[in-house]
């Protein structure tokens, strides 16, 4: 007859990532597989000895966050898997993934345990792929407001051509300059239809929630911004505390909230405008990302509609710029799926702000 737990047992021994069991009474690693001697270069036989100095390795913006899991670990109250940071030399750092478990002995006993795995190659990978996708969506709502802007300079040149150029040169100047607006017209709209069902799709899609440093999110998406807004002849300027500020995000969902924000910014700021975006912590429980410019604002008698789907606030940008009116919507649904929320304060001739609030983690 097969016996179950020497099987359990057995394969914990020689399973590739780290296995483990916690005395809680004792203080004590009371079991450990030979994995953690190659995830994190221990010594099996004195993983308990060992043990101080690689808690003293957490990194420390991570301690905090750990001391709360911790506390909810021992009362068998944690579920949901946590990442975090080992420090190692060179100021390098080892990503691990704790998958938590816990079996209670009595009121206040018992053993917690788990499997750890290193995921600093997967998260090397995710950093890469939520950067590249921040710039595509930020460089696609640019090039439609570049191409807004030539739309625009063709159509001044067509009402030029048909008041003073003679009747013989006019006629093809004018079937040109027409074949130019056309073409610009329909690549601003395929790109603009293209930015917002990406976004429609992405909010369709589940979340995958990670602890991430807002200020360094925020910071890799605009590093590449100043040379484009030039090109719009806007100033961005960018605040964030000298220290991290930490957030359980969805990290590409955020940066399509941050860049629809700042899209709507560039279409309804003049020339010469500049765009702000702060990040500050409100209160013990609250982090706060606003958006705001110096542009035309929203009329009164609009501002109680701007989060409905396809609302009738919806206006052409300054340069032409078709707007679908989902984009905000959108914004204030995955605010809402992180457990925040999204508002805004404008007058008409005087800007807009927009604020969006997502629970602060240690």
């Amino acid at each position: 007859m097969l016996d179950i737990g020497q099987f359990l047992l057995e394969q914990a021994q020689t399973h590739p990532q780290v296995q483990f069991v916690y005395d809680l009474a004792s203080g004590r690693v009371v079991f450990v597989n030979a994995a953690y001697e190659w995830v994190l270069h221990g010594r099996r036989d004195q993983v308990n000895e060992e043990l101080p100095a690689l808690l003293n390795r957490l990194h420390p913006d991570d301690r905090d966050y750990l001391a709360e899991c911790w506390h909810r670990w021992r009362q068998g109250e944690l579920h949901e898997e946590v990442v975090f940071r080992l420090l190692l030399p060179g100021e390098r750092v080892q990503w691990l993934e704790l998958t938590p478990s816990f079996l209670p002995r009595s009121a206040d006993a018992g053993w917690v345990g788990g499997q750890l795995r290193d995921v600093s190659v997967a998260q090397q990978y995710k950093a890469h792929a939520d950067r590249f996708n921040a710039r595509k969506n930020l460089l696609l709502e640019i090039l439609s407001v570049d191409l807004s802007d030539m739309l625009v300079l063709s159509q001044n040149l067509h009402q030029n051509a048909e008041d003073e150029v003679n009747s013989f040169i006019r006629v093809r100047l004018l079937q040109s300059l027409e074949r130019i607006e056309a073409r610009g017209q329909e690549g601003v709209r395929r790109i603009q239809e293209f930015v917002s069902e990406e976004l429609q799709t992405s909010a369709a899609v589940s979340l995958h929630l990670q602890r991430v440093d807002l200020g360094e999110k925020i910071r890799l998406l605009l590093q590449d911004y100043p040379k484009a807004a030039d090109l719009a002849a806007h100033t961005l300027k960018v605040q964030c505390p000298s220290y991290p500020v930490y957030a359980k995000i969805d990290v590409n969902k955020f940066l399509q909230i941050l860049t629809n924000l700042l899209s709507n910014a560039l279409k309804f700021t003049p020339d010469g405008g500049e765009l702000l975006i702060q990040l500050m912590v409100v209160g013990s429980q609250w982090v706060q990302v606003t958006v705001s410019d110096n542009g035309i604002g929203i009329p009164e008698n609009l501002l109680p509609r701007v989060f409905e789907r396809f609302t009738p606030a919806r206006r052409p940008g300054l340069r032409g710029e078709t707007t679908l009116g989902v984009g905000l919507s959108l914004c204030k649904m995955l605010a809402e799926l992180h457990g925040g929320s999204i508002s805004v304060r404008s007058r008409e001739g005087n800007g807009t702000t927009c604020l969006v609030m997502l629970p602060l983690v240690p």
